[in-house]
Protein backbone atom coordinates (compact mmCIF):
# COMPACT_ATOMS: atom_id res chain seq x y z
CA UNK A 1 0.00 0.00 0.00
CA UNK A 2 2.84 2.41 0.89
CA UNK A 3 4.56 1.64 -2.41
CA UNK A 4 1.40 2.43 -4.31
CA UNK A 5 0.89 5.77 -2.49
CA UNK A 6 4.55 6.72 -3.06
CA UNK A 7 4.25 5.85 -6.74
CA UNK A 8 1.10 7.95 -7.09
CA UNK A 9 2.70 10.90 -5.28
CA UNK A 10 5.83 10.70 -7.45
CA UNK A 11 3.65 10.54 -10.56
CA UNK A 12 1.65 13.55 -9.42
CA UNK A 13 4.81 15.54 -8.68
CA UNK A 14 6.38 14.57 -11.99
CA UNK A 15 3.27 15.54 -13.96
CA UNK A 16 3.01 18.87 -12.10
CA UNK A 17 6.67 19.59 -12.89
CA UNK A 18 6.18 18.74 -16.57
CA UNK A 19 3.06 20.91 -16.83
CA UNK A 20 4.97 23.84 -15.31
CA UNK A 21 7.86 23.31 -17.72
CA UNK A 22 5.58 23.24 -20.75
CA UNK A 23 3.68 26.30 -19.54
CA UNK A 24 6.95 28.25 -19.31
CA UNK A 25 8.26 27.16 -22.70
CA UNK A 26 6.28 29.94 -24.43
CA UNK A 27 7.80 32.59 -22.16
CA UNK A 28 11.27 31.12 -22.47
CA UNK A 29 11.14 31.02 -26.27
CA UNK A 30 9.81 34.59 -26.38
CA UNK A 31 12.61 35.76 -24.06
CA UNK A 32 15.25 34.00 -26.18
CA UNK A 33 13.88 35.57 -29.38
CA UNK A 34 13.98 39.05 -27.84
CA UNK A 35 17.52 38.56 -26.54
CA UNK A 36 18.66 37.27 -29.93
CA UNK A 37 17.18 40.30 -31.72
CA UNK A 38 18.79 42.60 -29.16
CA UNK A 39 22.19 40.96 -29.66
CA UNK A 40 21.90 41.20 -33.44
CA UNK A 41 20.79 44.81 -33.45
CA UNK A 42 23.51 47.24 -34.35
CA UNK A 43 23.91 50.04 -31.86
CA UNK A 44 24.54 53.40 -33.47
CA UNK A 45 27.76 55.29 -32.65
CA UNK A 46 25.67 58.17 -31.27
CA UNK A 47 23.97 55.88 -28.76
CA UNK A 48 27.31 54.36 -27.74
CA UNK A 49 28.83 57.81 -27.20
CA UNK A 50 25.79 58.99 -25.22
CA UNK A 51 25.96 55.91 -22.97
CA UNK A 52 29.70 56.37 -22.43
CA UNK A 53 29.27 60.03 -21.51
CA UNK A 54 26.41 59.20 -19.14
CA UNK A 55 28.56 56.57 -17.42
CA UNK A 56 31.56 58.91 -17.15
CA UNK A 57 29.41 61.79 -15.87
CA UNK A 58 27.79 59.68 -13.14
CA UNK A 59 31.17 58.23 -12.15
CA UNK A 60 32.72 61.71 -11.94
CA UNK A 61 29.80 63.05 -9.91
CA UNK A 62 30.10 60.14 -7.51
CA UNK A 63 33.88 60.52 -7.14
CA UNK A 64 33.74 64.28 -6.62
CA UNK A 65 31.12 64.00 -3.89
CA UNK A 66 32.56 60.93 -2.22
CA UNK A 67 36.28 61.69 -2.23
CA UNK A 68 36.47 65.48 -2.55
CA UNK A 69 33.30 66.53 -0.70
CA UNK A 70 32.14 68.54 -3.74
CA UNK A 71 28.52 69.45 -2.97
CA UNK A 72 27.64 70.75 -6.46
CA UNK A 73 28.27 67.33 -7.98
CA UNK A 74 24.82 67.17 -9.61
CA UNK A 75 25.69 70.23 -11.70
CA UNK A 76 28.55 68.39 -13.44
CA UNK A 77 27.66 67.75 -17.08
CA UNK A 78 29.54 66.23 -20.00
CA UNK A 79 30.77 69.54 -21.41
CA UNK A 80 32.54 70.31 -18.08
CA UNK A 81 35.20 67.62 -18.52
CA UNK A 82 37.43 66.02 -21.15
CA UNK A 83 38.17 62.33 -21.47
CA UNK A 84 40.38 59.94 -23.42
CA UNK A 85 40.32 56.19 -23.82
CA UNK A 86 43.36 54.27 -22.60
CA UNK A 87 45.51 52.60 -25.24
CA UNK A 88 46.32 49.66 -22.95
CA UNK A 89 42.84 48.83 -21.67
CA UNK A 90 39.52 49.12 -23.53
CA UNK A 91 37.56 49.80 -20.35
CA UNK A 92 39.78 52.52 -18.83
CA UNK A 93 39.24 56.22 -19.47
CA UNK A 94 41.38 59.15 -18.36
CA UNK A 95 39.48 62.24 -17.36
CA UNK A 96 40.23 65.92 -16.63
CA UNK A 97 37.74 68.08 -14.75
CA UNK A 98 38.70 71.65 -13.76
CA UNK A 99 41.55 71.22 -11.22
CA UNK A 100 41.29 67.41 -11.13
CA UNK A 101 42.77 64.65 -13.25
CA UNK A 102 42.44 60.91 -12.98
CA UNK A 103 41.08 57.70 -14.43
CA UNK A 104 38.12 55.35 -14.23
CA UNK A 105 38.53 51.65 -14.95
CA UNK A 106 35.35 49.64 -15.54
CA UNK A 107 34.57 45.91 -15.39
CA UNK A 108 32.19 46.06 -18.37
CA UNK A 109 32.17 48.16 -21.49
CA UNK A 110 30.95 51.61 -20.39
CA UNK A 111 29.70 52.24 -23.93
CA UNK A 112 27.30 49.32 -23.68
CA UNK A 113 26.34 49.28 -19.99
CA UNK A 114 25.89 51.77 -17.21
CA UNK A 115 28.34 50.69 -14.54
CA UNK A 116 30.37 52.29 -11.79
CA UNK A 117 34.16 51.97 -11.98
CA UNK A 118 35.96 49.09 -10.31
CA UNK A 119 39.04 51.27 -9.90
CA UNK A 120 39.25 55.03 -9.89
CA UNK A 121 41.67 57.74 -8.94
CA UNK A 122 40.93 61.43 -9.09
CA UNK A 123 43.61 63.80 -7.81
CA UNK A 124 44.06 67.56 -7.63
CA UNK A 125 46.46 68.93 -10.23
CA UNK A 126 49.77 70.03 -8.69
CA UNK A 127 49.88 73.75 -7.89
CA UNK A 128 46.10 74.15 -7.79
CA UNK A 129 43.55 74.27 -5.00
CA UNK A 130 40.39 72.20 -4.56
CA UNK A 131 37.19 73.63 -6.02
CA UNK A 132 34.90 75.32 -3.54
CA UNK A 133 31.24 74.30 -3.58
CA UNK A 134 28.56 76.92 -3.97
CA UNK A 135 26.26 74.94 -1.69
CA UNK A 136 27.11 75.08 1.99
CA UNK A 137 26.85 72.15 4.38
CA UNK A 138 23.38 71.76 5.82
Amino acid sequence: MKKMINTLLMGALLSAFCIGTFAESGIISEYKKIMQKKAEAKTSPEKLKAQLEKTLTKSLQNAMFRYHNYRDYLEIVTKDFKYEKSKEDDYTYYIKFKNYIGFFSFRNDPKQYFTYPRRQKLIILPGTKPIKSKNKKK
